[in-house]
């Protein structure tokens, strides 16, 4: 019984050194730099930005960039993008909607490590798989706390 209960003690400090590792090990770093205006294939006048994955690892881009106005009163827009795998060191251009209300704005993305997305991009992670296997066996492990989703924005983009 007494070697059970090391075994089990060992096994749990293992678990919960390896998620405080993995959650601690590297933060996601994106940035979101504005390019300038530029013209859509339809003619409006559209934001161009470059989102960089500044991270040692890839980085998963949330579905819908947000332009958030320098006005309480305007609605949120999205940019009309999916998600987007970012290597490390890499980088991409996102066009916003056709701004044309004249207000200050900035465009704001959601980056998650690779392994963590809730997105359904890649299979679970290392420490959920212990966590499950130990919660399978009867043995009460709390689950571990999901990772934040950071959030990163440009500066805010006069018209």
């Amino acid at each position: 019984m007494r070697k059970t209960i090391i075994i089990l003690f060992a096994l749990l400090s293992a678990v919960a050194a390896v998620a405080w590792r993995s959650s601690h090990w590297g933060k996601v770093r994106l940035s979101v730099r504005f390019i300038g205006y530029t013209n859509a294939s339809c003619g409006l006048r559209v934001g161009l930005l470059q989102v960089s994955n500044g991270s040692p690892f890839a980085v998963v881009r949330g579905r819908s960039p947000v332009v958030m106005f320098d006005s309480p009163i305007l609605p949120i827009e999205y940019a009309p993008t999916g998600l987007c795998l970012l290597q490390p060191g890499g980088c991409e251009q996102v066009q916003t909607e056709p701004i044309t209300n004249g207000l200050r704005w900035r465009l704001t993305v959601v980056g998650q490590r690779l392994g963590d997305d809730d997105c359904g991009i890649t299979s679970e992670s290392r420490v959920r798989r212990v966590v499950r296997w130990l919660q399978d066996h009867r043995i009460p492990v709390p689950d571990p706390s999901p990772h934040p989703r950071p959030q990163f924005s440009s500066d805010w983009i006069e018209p």
